[in-house]
């Protein structure tokens, strides 16, 4: 990770950065967006590809965290003649899976049997579920509620599309789903960064991204509402789902928050 001169940035820095770097990277993003050669959202032609909702989303973030990795350029790597591909935000290589099985050795980064011995079953479920556990470098982002909790709001605005009753016809559903899927890559970008001190503010500033975009699907949603795409039933259940959502990022910001200020730096 670039030391930025050694200073340790805060949200605010790190926001300004990332915002700085989303303009140079529009070409890039541009070239995700119709790499099919449509005018069809990313997320459409996963959504056909994949066996489930849950894979596409996936797939959808795992092209999203490309884009943002090329804003964090590794010291190291600017020398580096080497073939492998190196993934410079995640500090591992890109073929590694980012999402895996809380059931899967790999989450450990090495065979927890040289580690774990020592622990009985409850010890071992206790610290998999603590916060301090999923927010740390032995953690898994499959186990952090809020990521699931977008990843599955989602997955079901996805079936509804899929089923035909948000039509994707409509400009503003399909700009409405976009917004709603930037939720959970935005978390996801947060979350790869880590938790240490040089990076918890970058981690903060993708998670206000996440807020953000969670603002913002509540206000096409309405838009949605308005220009009566949806019957009033089921505009007050994903209204209300989302609306809990919102909330819960914004309670995962402030935690985050007392965790670099409990760092005293």
């Amino acid at each position: 990770m670039h030391s930025f001169d050694g200073d340790i940035w805060n949200e605010f820095e790190w926001e300004a950065h990332i915002n700085q770097m989303e303009k140079e990277q529009k070409k890039l993003r541009a070239f995700f967006d119709h790499s099919e050669g449509t005018d069809k959202p990313r997320w459409v032609q996963l959504m056909n590809e994949y066996g489930s909702k849950i894979e596409a989303i996936n797939a959808f973030i795992e092209e999203e965290l490309l884009i943002e990795e090329s804003y964090f350029p590794d010291d190291e790597d600017l020398d580096d003649e080497d073939d492998d591909i190196e993934d410079p935000l995640f500090g591992m290589d890109l073929e590694d899976d980012f999402f895996e099985d809380e059931d899967d050795d790999g989450i450990f980064g090495e065979d927890p049997d040289d580690e774990l011995d020592e622990w009985d079953e409850e010890g071992e479920e206790w610290k998999r579920l603590s916060d301090d556990f999923v927010m740390s470098d032995y953690g898994s982002i499959e186990q952090l509620p809020i990521y699931n909790e977008a990843r599955t709001v989602s997955a079901d605005l996805l079936k509804l599309s899929d089923s035909g009753t948000l039509s994707l016809d409509a400009q503003a559903v399909r700009d409405f789903i976009t917004q709603n899927l930037q939720v959970a890559s935005k978390i996801a970008a947060g979350y790869s960064l880590g938790f240490d001190k040089e990076v918890m503010g970058a981690n903060i500033a993708y998670n206000k991204k996440a807020l953000q975009a969670a603002n913002l699907s509540l206000q096409y949603w309405r838009g949605i509402y308005e220009h009566k795409l949806v019957d009033r039933k089921l505009y007050l259940e994903v209204h209300a789902r989302l609306f809990e959502l919102r909330n819960d990022i914004g309670v995962y910001v402030q935690e985050l928050r007392e965790k670099f200020e409990n760092h005293g730096f």
